[in-house]
């Protein structure tokens, strides 16, 4: 109870502190009238009787401080006054604080622009299920220069039988024309073979995935999924999309399901999924088609993997030298993938820009070094009169964070 009634009593003098300090400084003024009477009375002349009472009354100024420090927030109080004098100062010096802000914000927001891309696309891990197993299966060939390319659909079969994956997905990219609704536009897509999203883990955002029939294309089986950035741009976000029929490549297809916003697949630039599956004809065209993402076996590491794998791709070139005679294969994980041609340059380039952020910090800290030694001789009467070190440092420091915030 005591305490609320300090809480009450501490609001009521921040709303009536002009008033209660008229009040107190009336209150100190009728005792030191009072003290001055009784000295009056005891026989001393005016002058002696109220320097007698002021003695005895103490110092009227701390003690009219003290009795505003129990009635209000001191601490508040002292930091509303040390900000109003930081404002002042920084009118009265602006060249001084344009500079120091000038480069604090060159700093931090190149810094702060770079961190942002870096984590993007480095450090934040990729919306799929334990994506540290995923790994892109590329085809290289050291004769011809070909490090990143294709595979055939025998071989594809192949590795879906090696034992060292889950799971394995071909996808093939291809300009597509969709119709509908709207004028017609060119786009990017990809064609998937079965189990697309269940290796990456992911679910669509509206509607849901392919069903192992609608994986069987032909006819009424023709189905897509939408990604989110097109779905807003295409269909302007319509929730009723789900069911209804486009044109690709003029043939019927219908959607089921639109993907998350953070869903991205391979490039920033394909806008639609439909699925594809292998034809007895397809199975034995050994022509290369196919990117490849495979999921890798629990308990299996990369570095076995590939060795594993390695020594597959042999057993191919000895099986099949027509199509095979040259060709190895790199398993690289899907993160290191997605970044690897950019990875050094933006850790440079993040190094570069923490390097400026320093530089930045290093000059206001001696531009403000600068200004404390020339407000040495301030310093000095501020302690003189009684401040504390600790007082003169909140000072500092209470001028120094506004530079910062700003």
């Amino acid at each position: 109870m005591r305490r609320w009634s300090r809480f009450v009593w501490k609001l009521r003098y921040g709303w009536r502190r002009t008033e209660l300090d008229r009040e107190l400084a009336e209150e100190v003024r009728f005792h030191l009238d009072q003290l001055e009477q009784e000295g009056r009375k005891s026989g001393a002349d005016t002058v002696e009787a109220r320097n007698a009472a002021r003695r005895e009354f103490g110092n009227v100024g701390l003690l009219m401080e003290q009795s505003r420090g129990a009635w209000g927030w001191h601490w508040l109080e002292s930091w509303l006054q040390d900000m109003r004098f930081a404002v002042r100062a920084f009118r009265r010096d602006w060249s001084s604080t344009t500079a120091a802000l000038t480069a604090l914000a060159l700093g931090s927001g190149l810094a702060i622009a770079i961190f942002t891309i870096v984590n993007a696309v480095m450090l934040r891990p990729l919306p799929y299920r334990e994506p540290d197993r995923l790994v892109m299966v590329w085809a290289v060939n050291q004769q011809l220069g070909w490090d990143q390319e294709k595979f055939s659909a025998p071989e594809m079969i192949d590795w879906e039988r090696s034992g060292l994956f889950e799971s394995v997905v071909g996808f093939m990219p291809n300009m597509t024309a969709i119709t509908g609704p709207g004028e017609a536009v060119l786009t990017h897509g990809y064609a998937v073979t079965p189990g697309f999203l269940g290796l990456l883990g992911v679910q669509p955002m509206l509607g849901r995935p392919f069903t192992p029939d609608e994986e069987k294309k032909g006819g009424e089986h023709n189905v897509l999924l939408l990604r989110h950035s097109f779905w807003m741009r295409r269909f302007g976000g319509d929730r009723n999309v789900i069911g209804q029929k486009v044109l690709v490549q003029n043939e019927p297809y219908r959607v089921v399901g639109v993907m998350g916003p953070e869903f991205q697949f391979f490039n920033r630039q394909t806008d639609l999924y439909v699925p594809t599956t292998l034809n007895p004809a397809g199975i034995q065209n050994r022509s290369r088609m196919f990117r490849l993402i495979a999921r890798l076996k629990p308990g299996i590491s990369l570095s076995q993997a590939q060795a594993r794998a390695d020594t597959l791709a042999a057993q191919a070139a000895r099986e099949h030298p027509e199509s095979n005679r040259g060709w190895t294969v790199n398993l690289v994980p899907v993160p290191l993938d997605t970044t690897g041609p950019v990875r050094p340059a933006l850790w440079v380039l993040l190094a570069s820009v923490g390097m400026v952020l320093l530089i930045a910090c290093a000059n206001v800290a001696n531009l403000l070094l600068a200004q404390g030694i020339a407000r040495s001789q301030e310093l000095a009467l501020r302690m003189a009169l009684g401040a504390g070190r600790a007082r003169v440092l909140r000072q500092l420091f209470t001028e120094s964070w506004p530079l910062a915030a700003g």
